[in-house]
Order: C-alpha cells, then structure tokens, then sequence
C-alpha cells in the first residue's frame, strides 16, 4: 500500500488529489493518505449548497465551499480536522461497507482512550457526539473511502456554516442531519497535539494492512495534472454551485407599492422561471420585468447587476430598485 504524503492545505487542490490518484489507471497499488484543509465547508455531490449552508456566513468570514465526488452530508474542515483516505479495489470490500475502514481508527482512538463507536450508516462518535463523518465514491472497480476526524476545530465556527438562514424554499436535493458533534481532543486523558494524533492514526493503519506504508510525495508531473484539475473543476463556480439540484425559492415583503410575492425556479444554478404577483399597480407588463432575469445564474452579484439596469418603477408603479433589491435579498444568492 503506498501513502501518498500531501502537505497542501487547499481544499480544492485535495479534493483534486483524491480524484486523480482515483483515477489513475496504472496505479494497481492501494493507496493512504492523511491530509488538512484550510476552513472550509466541503458538500455532497447530490446536495444543494443553499439549503446546507450560512453563505453570508462563509463569504464574510473567507470560508471556501468545494464539493467533493461522494454523496453524503456537508461537513466543516479547518487545521484542527484531520481527513483520512483509503483508495482500494472492490474486491477487498464491500460497496457501503464503512466499518472496515473505520477499524483502525476506532483501534487507534481507544487506544488513547477515546471511546470511539461506529455509529448509525456511516459515522464514528465518542460520548454521544459525532467525532467523524465518512463518505464513499466508486469508480470502475475501486472504492474511495475518505472521513474527517474532527480533533480540534472551531465547532462554534461549524455549527455557523452549516447552518443555513431561515429562506423559504423548497428542494429536491438532499438535506444532510446535522449531529451534535464533539472534538477529539476533549476526550483525551491527557494533552496531545495533532501532529502526534496523525502520527497514531498512522501507525493504526500499518498496523492494520500491512508491516510499513510506502510512502511517497505528489511528483512534478502529478501535480501539473492535479492543479489543471482543481482549476477546471474543484475551484469551478460551475461545479460548486451550479451542480445544485432543481429548487424553487419564494419570498413576500410589503412596499410602498404594495405586498409583492418573488417566485423563483432554479434549475442547474441558472433562473428558469421567475414571476412576481401581488397587490401592486402594473404601469408596464410585468412579464417584461421578469423576463429580463431568464437564463441568468442564481448568484449575488449577477442578480444585484441585472437589478440595477431595470428602471423597475416603469413597470411597477412606486416599486424602487432598491425595494427589488430587498426582496432577492432574503432567498439564499
């Protein structure tokens, strides 16, 4: 088994590490790896990142948002996580089978005396609190297994960014269960950093596959191929954003021209439809207004720029750029 020694700490480019290596044909070996993110919410490949997370939030405090290949809920990375991953073929396990890999890493936290379960289909808790989360990728006959092991983090940053703000919309995409979570470290008899930590969780996987790992750093050449991929996908406002699924959002706020009702639907990140009702006094026809938002991507400064180039009050009397403005504001950009 070869571990692949990473020391970046950019989401985007290890995200792009684990696809590669995935995917590199000629590699038979199965592979390891240990590796840390920089703050950052990285999502499901079938969620809607509006429904999973605070993007005020994560914008404001320069948190990234990547989305990885597996399925699975969104989960919060910074230098206090520590994230595993095993790249084996699918002959040695089971698709969906969690456990196997986590045994070493329960071994490996007992040992220092955390009391670390398997839990529900696919997380490890200790003391009741959710202490890692897994996820698993196939392709052809291989098996992606990665997990985080939250040793140190912010959790007051976590539960910031996984929580989104109270919209009101409706989603096909999938909604992940947010757990109490807990840190590692807390459960520990006696201080350790986290350096030391990797190390034993290391060791836990020499022990458990094999007499020594072979280990090897990212060649020149791999990293090329890496970096192009996390420029083409992983740092991609296509993939991140607009692989969201389908949803429909709406908001109602009351105006000197009146209680005005915004109906959007969202298709692949782009405005599909859009149709504004209420009580208002129409000056042009509405459906020109909405017309000009068709086809635009669902974000912040699109939407706001598209606003500031209608003369809103020609369509609706007393209606203000502004006020426009005010009821996007409130449906997650």
């Amino acid at each position: 088994m070869q571990q692949i020694i990473n020391p970046s700490t950019d989401p985007a480019f290890n995200l792009a590490v684990e696809e590669y290596f995935m995917k590199r044909t000629d590699l038979k070996d199965d592979l390891f790896m240990l590796w840390r993110n920089e703050p950052a919410v990285v999502i499901g490949k079938n969620q809607n990142i509006y429904r999973e997370l605070n993007l005020d939030y994560v914008r404001e405090h320069g948190i990234w948002t990547v989305r990885r290949l597996s399925g699975g809920g969104a989960v919060y990375h910074d230098l206090g996580n520590l994230n595993f991953t095993m790249i084996r073929s699918e002959d040695s396990f089971r698709k969906n089978d969690f456990s196997c890999f986590l045994e070493p890493v329960i071994k490996a936290l007992r040992d220092i005396g955390v009391p670390a379960d398997f839990s529900g289909r696919n997380d490890l808790t200790a003391g009741g609190k959710k202490i890692s989360g897994n996820a698993q990728y196939f392709w052809r006959n291989r098996i992606l297994h990665h997990g985080t092991l939250l040793f140190d983090s912010d959790l007051a940053v976590l539960s910031r960014a996984l929580m989104p703000g109270p919209v009101k919309f409706t989603s096909k995409g999938v909604t992940s269960v947010r757990s109490r979570v807990g840190n590692i470290a807390s459960f520990l008899p006696k201080e350790m950093d986290i350096g030391r930590f990797q190390e034993l969780v290391e060791h836990a996987y020499q022990r458990e596959y094999c007499r020594e790992l072979r280990r090897r750093g990212i060649l020149a050449e791999e990293r090329d191929e890496i970096e192009k991929l996390a420029e083409k996908k992983y740092r991609t406002w296509e993939w991140t954003y607009g692989a969201s699924p389908e949803m429909d959002l709406w908001n109602e706020m009351k105006f000197e021209s009146g209680m005005i009702s915004l109906y959007v639907k969202i298709k692949d990140a782009v405005i599909e439809d859009i149709c504004l009702q209420g009580d208002f006094f129409e000056l042009k026809p509405v459906s020109e207004l909405e017309g000009q938002f068709l086809g635009i991507p669902w974000r912040k400064e699109t939407v706001a720029g598209k606003v500031q180039e209608i003369e809103c009050e020609k369509y609706i009397r007393q209606l203000t750029s502004r006020d426009l403005q005010r009821l996007f504001a409130d449906v997650p950009l």
